[in-house]
């Protein structure tokens, strides 16, 4: 994040940042991305890296270095919290579209939310052949069949519960 000044008025500014020598230094990359849009989320998508912003999924298929927005199936009203990986498939959670799908490396989406009855989902983890939604005031939620259907699992955990992380 960078801030600068105008009339005034503090404004942020993303940037990406990427290093190829493990972290020794950094050089500045992320050609389209949005300037005004905080990146949540970073996953790799076969050959191609996918990020989830504040406006919505862009993909990269040159380590990073150019951006596009996704193709289909999320437009750039939608805030893109996190993701999780199991297979060739990528699966993105959002503030106000649920969980949404990708086969083709994060160039297309589809919502894959039946019985996902909150769709700001903050969190997903990946164990096994199971698929979790940590959701906004739902506690979590789980998937066996690749998201295309989910079962509410808050027992035990107090109401309008806020599941920002998973872990196994």
């Amino acid at each position: 994040i960078s801030r600068t000044e105008a009339a005034g008025v503090a404004e942020a500014v993303f940037n990406l940042y990427k290093s190829t020598d493990h972290g020794t230094s950094w050089i500045r990359a992320g050609q389209g991305l949005p300037s005004d849009a905080r990146i949540n989320a970073l996953t790799m998508a076969g050959e191609g890296v996918v990020a989830g912003t504040d406006r919505g999924i862009f993909v990269s298929h040159n380590a990073g270095e150019k951006w596009q927005p996704a193709q289909k199936g999320i437009g750039t009203e939608s805030r893109v919290l996190c993701f999780a990986t199991h297979g060739g498939r990528v699966f993105a959670g959002t503030q106000k579209h649920g969980v949404l799908l990708s086969d083709d490396a994060g160039v297309t989406w589809n919502a894959v939310n039946a019985g996902l009855t909150d769709l700001f989902v903050r969190s997903l983890l990946v164990v096994g052949t199971s698929l979790y939604a940590g959701t906004d005031k739902q506690g979590v939620f789980v998937s066996e069949n690749s998201g295309f259907s989910w079962t509410n699992q808050r027992a035990g955990l107090p109401d309008l519960s806020q599941v920002f992380d998973l872990a196994a």
